[in-house]
């Protein structure tokens, strides 16, 4: 199940949980602030979980699909692509991860610039927008296995954060102005009187389906997609 927290910034294996002491916790919200979204789904079995993933695809437009191993055995010059993976950088597309097996990390900047870390392992989906500032690495395990999920043509080419061009990229811009028109709407609501539970009504009882998106998004819609997966091992 996902764990979301501050990273602590030291010098640690990144490999490594690297908690921040004395930092509470972090929510879906927190984490929806960014403009990740997160999904929960049953691995157990492709049965489990391919219906929730073609409704995904068919929602927001995902046509194909592949499926990445990264471990010691799988991916050439493991050591050397799991540091360039861990290089800061963004994208220009989506980037949807949906882990099948094993764990990893990902880690992304909020708002004042602070890495946030995201813990995942299988059964968990993930959606990096476009243009927010993002790294990622595997746990000690050296191990994950992920569903990637894009359009026709994704623009998946690292653009690093080393780079000061890159700050000024479409994707970049976009990205911080869709951040910035969610702020007004989230007071809102947190100005709005809290709903509270009846006898009968907990509000652990309120939680929303485990295929809901945790964080802010439109649920899918029913569809399928006709893309098959295909086992490849060059980029995370």
């Amino acid at each position: 199940m996902v764990r979301v927290y501050y990273y602590d910034n030291t010098d640690a294996d990144p490999r490594e949980p690297h908690v921040a002491e004395g930092e509470p916790e972090l929510s879906f919200d927190d984490l929806a602030k960014t403009g990740v979204l997160y999904w929960r789904h049953d691995v157990s079995s492709e049965s489990a979980y391919l219906a929730t993933v073609d409704a995904i695809c068919a929602e927001r437009s995902y046509k194909n699909r592949d499926v990445i191993t990264v471990s010691p055995t799988k991916l050439p010059n493991y050591e050397e692509k799991i540091k360039s993976f861990f290089d800061e950088h963004l994208h220009e597309d989506e980037e949807i991860r949906f882990i099948l097996d094993g764990s990893g990390y990902f880690d992304v900047r909020d708002k004042a610039d602070r890495w946030i870390r995201i813990a995942l392992d299988a059964g968990d989906m993930i959606v990096l927008p476009a243009g927010i500032y993002h790294r990622f690495t595997l746990d000690s395990n050296n191990y994950i296995k992920a569903m990637r999920l894009f359009k026709d043509d994704p623009k998946w080419t690292p653009l690093s954060r080393k780079l000061k061009a890159t700050d000024n990229v479409p994707s970049r811009a976009e990205y911080l102005a869709a951040i910035a028109s969610a702020e007004p709407a989230e007071a809102e609501m947190a100005e709005a009187p809290a709903e509270t539970a009846g006898d009968d009504e907990t509000a652990e009882s309120k939680k929303r389906p485990a295929d809901e998106p945790a964080t802010k998004a439109a649920a899918p819609k029913k569809a399928k997609t006709t893309a098959a997966a295909a086992e490849v091992k060059t980029e995370a």
